[in-house]
């Protein structure tokens, strides 16, 4: 039940109805306005709480121009780490819709969910010091994927512990977190996408090739009689 659609369907219902359940007191009260201010993608971010963009001036931080660049920055990123899973499920011989539900293998999914995490928060509107709790116990599992030197890769977990602990942030200090997020970012491109099939599970078949994987070569085959 935990795979396909239908699965699919019912592990989003339970999330829903999480988030139902915790609202019901604000939306039985007052439901236009927690509606309203939990989607509020208009608002304005207070500059001096910013971490990742003090270097931008206040009027820039807070322009209609930035927040749609790094709207479009985050579709695209998003776009691009798209067509790299597709790939790697065209690698690993099973299409993206599987004629038959299999279940991912756990390295898969977990590397799957981190990256696009940390795209999102790449190109944040902006990240407050308490926003590092979104990502930080994921820089090492992507930076490990990746096939980075390691003292680069130990070098971008320090810039964003340092960036994190300057207070108030400064233009130096967010300078360092973008170049951080830069080498992970580059990891995450530069990674091979770890196979999405368990361990020892049979490949799917290619797209396009039919239900029935290819038959594994015998060991031990007859040679053809001279």
């Amino acid at each position: 039940a935990a795979n396909g659609w239908w699965g699919t369907f019912v592990c989003l219902s339970i999330c829903a109805s999480v988030q139902l359940v915790l609202g019901l007191p604000f939306l039985t009260t007052h439901p236009v306005a927690y509606l309203t201010r939990s989607f509020e993608l208009g608002r304005v971010f207070l500059h001096k709480w910013t971490v990742n963009l003090k270097f931008l001036d206040e009027a820039t931080f807070q322009s209609p121009a930035v927040s749609a660049l790094l709207l479009l920055l985050t579709a695209a990123g998003m776009g691009l780490a798209a067509a790299k899973w597709l790939r790697a499920c065209r690698r690993d011989g099973a299409a993206v819709v599987a004629p038959r539900p299999r279940a991912l293998a756990a390295d898969f999914v977990v590397f799957t969910v981190a990256a696009s995490n940390f795209i999102g928060v790449a190109f944040a509107r902006t990240l407050h010091f308490q926003f590092l709790a979104w990502y930080f116990h994921t820089l090492p599992l992507l930076l490990w994927h990746s096939p980075l030197p390691v003292p680069l890769r130990l070098a971008a977990l320090a810039a964003v512990e340092y960036a994190f602990n300057v207070y108030p942030s400064t233009p130096a200090s967010s300078g360092v977190l973008q170049a951080a997020h830069a080498v992970v970012l580059l990891g995450i491109f530069l990674s091979r996408v770890p196979s999405m099939l368990p361990p020892g599970a049979p490949p799917g078949p290619a797209r396009g090739t039919g239900d029935k994987p290819a038959r594994p070569r015998l060991r031990g085959a007859r040679r053809k009689a001279d």
